[in-house]
């Protein structure tokens, strides 16, 4: 972060795996902002941000409202004040649900278009639509009832430098996805399940794009039951930004000689703050 009007470089402050922004604290003096300061969900504060003059005595300013986030939502934007040249302060914070209440979705359920993708067909840039081009397509483990599965295009699965590719696609380009969840069917054996992925957000279909998280699945799965009482399919990270898209690339299965991916459930954890 860097302080202006004479201010230098200042020490970065690192969110830890878990820990998002509550709050923000401000002084000012004779109505200019002169420091600010922030506060994690674990009770972390960072070291105040600008203080040119006091050099860490920050009560020499007039403490402003401290502006927090409600209860089980996080900070992702500021909302600056407008005129007043390059010293405007921050007016208000801008949040959505946090990682630990943000809800599981269908991606039906939130109108997000769900396609599969394959390094060898198009360039990874036509969709497959699952086993016959279309009666497995991904979208079909995206709802809630128990129908037919995803199951991969024959011979296009996660053998050796394969890849199999998802991307989500969102309704508003301002969604917070923090979470992945899926099952596989288990009529084709739990060796067809997802193993090891790479999760990307992006604002272009095809990107670039930039990771968050990668993981590795279990053979856990409810049979047709649609729920996830168990975490070994699920992956979790807090997001730094909204995104349009999401990549899940699934790399292996759990050693299916084919490459063979199957599933029958699907989830996304997604946020989209108020207008």
């Amino acid at each position: 972060m860097n302080t202006f009007g004479g201010g230098g470089q200042r020490a970065d402050f690192d969110l830890n795996p878990g820990e998002w922004l509550v709050a923000v604290l401000r002084r000012e003096a004779a109505g200019i902002p002169e420091a600010v300061q922030f506060e994690t969900n674990t009770g972390r504060k960072s070291q105040w941000y600008g203080d040119l003059f006091f050099r860490g005595d920050v009560s020499n300013y007039l403490a402003m409202p401290r502006l927090a986030a409600p209860p089980g939502q996080m900070i992702v934007g500021l909302v600056m004040r407008t005129g007043g040249g390059c010293c405007n302060g921050i007016q208000n914070i801008v949040s959505i649900e946090s990682p630990t209440s943000t809800p599981w979705r269908f991606p039906a359920d939130a109108n997000v278009d769900c396609k599969d993708y394959h390094p060898r067909i198009g360039g990874g840039q036509e969709e497959v639509g699952g086993f016959n081009r279309g009666q497995y397509k991904l979208a079909n483990a995206c709802d809630s009832s128990d129908g037919t599965p995803f199951h991969t295009f024959l011979n296009y699965g996660v053998n050796g430098a394969d890849y199999v590719d998802f991307i989500f696609t969102f309704e508003d380009a301002n969604t917070w996805c923090s979470g992945y969840r899926q099952s596989g069917h288990s009529s084709w054996g739990t060796k067809t399940f997802t193993k090891d992925i790479e999760i990307y957000t992006g604002d272009a279909n095809f990107g670039p794009w930039t990771e968050v998280a990668t993981d590795s699945h279990s053979t856990w799965h409810n049979g047709a039951t649609n729920t996830f009482p168990d975490d070994g399919t699920t992956t979790q990270w807090t997001p730094t930004a909204p995104s349009k898209y999401l990549l899940v690339r699934t790399r292996t299965n759990h050693n299916q000689f084919n490459g063979i991916l199957t599933m029958r459930f699907l989830q996304l954890k997604l946020s989209t703050p108020p207008n």
